[in-house]
């Protein structure tokens, strides 16, 4: 998967909000008796199948019960970020159209019973295991896939997290030293804490969580095992989709953090946007898209592909052709720039790819490579509602093979601007609305519930002799670690 960098763009114009009420200054007035005024940008949210945005103030203020997590986001400070603007350059004016004033009004909940529409994905998942979760299953799990460094067998008892295995068979400490495998277990730490100290310990359950850009459980399997894991092949896999631990650290370190809160920092007037196409990325691919795709555009005035690293005995299609030219490598673009263009191209990796909610994240079309891999949200992704697929195919990695409607997706979106303005809005609206941090944390503390449900037996430590419990966050990377940190 291509590494990327996230940083904000141009912020609204109007006066500074507090912290706790981000939306105070813009949103529609909801005293007894007053009917919110009907905008474009519940038009946009109801044609794409979320809730509008009166309902999800109403839940924050207490009109209807529901799980909160203690963490409850806030916008970090009481004033709106600075603007980033490149040397030399003036910073973008405040949007003045309906549609980009409806940013402000895009917000995501922090009450967990906001993001129903998200949790489908949960049930569709554990419907492959009707008549629950045995031991005899897990037994198998665990039995099939042993622990390293991107995959870990844990338990939940009493509240309380396990590493059911933490050293290797031959008694050596086990390193699950992958950085979102760790994220991923530090956020289930995290939940677990926070939940006990609430009064509503997170249930009984043992589970196998993997790191790995690759899906291993299948449907063919007899049984089905249970495996958490960030992607599958549609059609295919089996596996239980979670959260991948890159997002945990964009939302903590980048400007993940602010998805949801100020969803005006992830605009650029669409106006000001340039007609053209663009992908950068590393070259990480399963399909070979990514080395062949700039070959294909080359010269294009539309499309503006590169790769910001790249090693010629690597390219995948020089291996087959050693006599094809080599790609030239090209200057990283930061996403606060990619929010500058009208279309961007979201390429799989050795998998899924991690980027493309941080493109849906910005106002810009996205034109997505369609593929058979998924992530946890892709129920709630439809074609020419949320983004614009295109096709990619190649035979034996060979380039006089491939084929790629791609040219003819960017000219007919540059004839449709209007419909195409649309497509970036409802995108931008559902990344904002149901895939912040707070709904990322509630959809697996929902997939912890509802996986303790399909349990049909109650873990144990006398069937698990090794299990550590862990009381500190550094044996979350190795289990024998008992210092404080």
């Amino acid at each position: 998967m291509a590494a990327s960098t996230t940083a904000s763009t141009s912020a609204s114009g109007g006066e500074s909000r507090p912290a706790l009420a981000p939306r105070a200054l813009h949103c529609p007035d909801l005293r007894a008796g007053t009917k919110a005024p009907a905008l474009l940008t519940d038009e946009l949210a109801a044609e794409a199948n979320f809730e509008r945005y009166p309902a999800v103030l109403a839940r924050r203020s207490g009109a209807t019960g529901g799980a909160a997590l203690g963490h409850i986001e806030q916008v970090p400070g009481a004033t709106k970020p600075t603007t980033r603007t490149r040397p030399g350059k003036r910073a973008p004016p405040s949007p003045v159209t309906p549609l980009d004033r409806a940013a402000v009004r895009v917000h995501c909940s922090a009450e967990c019973t906001a993001h129903e529409v998200l949790y489908a994905g949960i049930d569709a998942d554990l419907s492959l295991w009707p008549r629950g979760i045995d031991k005899q299953t897990t037994d198998a799990a665990l039995g099939r896939w042993r622990e390293q460094g991107v995959l870990c067998s844990i338990m939940i008892l009493n509240g309380s997290l396990y590493k059911i295995r933490p050293r290797h068979a031959d008694g050596t400490p086990v390193e699950h030293s992958d950085p979102p495998l760790q994220a991923m277990l530090r956020e289930i730490f995290d939940l677990a804490h926070e939940q006990r100290e609430a009064g509503t310990p997170l249930p009984d359950v043992e589970l196998l969580i993997n790191a790995d850009d690759y899906s291993f459980s299948r449907l063919r399997d007899r049984p089905v095992l249970p495996l958490l894991s960030i992607t599958k092949k549609r059609g295919l896999g089996a596996d239980i989709l979670y959260p991948t631990g890159h997002y945990v650290e964009w939302a903590k370190n980048q400007g993940g953090k602010l998805v949801g809160l100020r969803s005006e920092a992830f605009r650029y007037p669409w106006d000001r946007k340039r007609e053209v196409a663009l992908f950068r990325g590393r070259p990480n691919t399963h399909t070979s898209s990514r080395y062949a795709l700039p070959r294909m555009a080359n010269g294009s005035k539309q499309i503006d592909m590169g790769l910001v690293w790249y090693m010629p005995e690597h390219d995948h299609l020089r291996r087959v052709t050693p006599s094809l030219a080599p790609l030239s490598k090209v200057d990283e673009v930061s996403m606060e720039r990619h929010a500058e263009y009208k279309y961007l191209i979201s390429l799989d990796g050795n998998s899924y790819s991690h980027r493309l909610l941080k493109l849906l994240a910005l106002n810009s079309v996205v034109l997505k490579e369609e593929t058979p891999y998924v992530e946890f949200y892709y129920h709630l992704l439809k074609p020419h509602v949320h983004y614009v697929p295109f096709e990619f195919t190649m035979q034996h990695r060979k380039l006089e093979t491939a084929s790629s409607n791609l040219t003819e997706v960017v000219q007919a979106a540059i004839k449709d601007d209007e419909a195409m303005r649309r497509i970036s809005e409802r995108g931008h609206a559902l990344v904002h609305t149901h895939l912040c941090h707070a709904a990322r944390r509630c959809y697996l503390l929902e997939l912890l519930r509802r996986y303790g449900r399909k349990m049909t037996y109650t873990p144990s430590l006398a069937d698990r002799p090794g299990a550590v419990r862990i009381t500190n966050p550094r044996q979350l990377w190795r289990g024998d670690d008992t210092r404080k940190g």
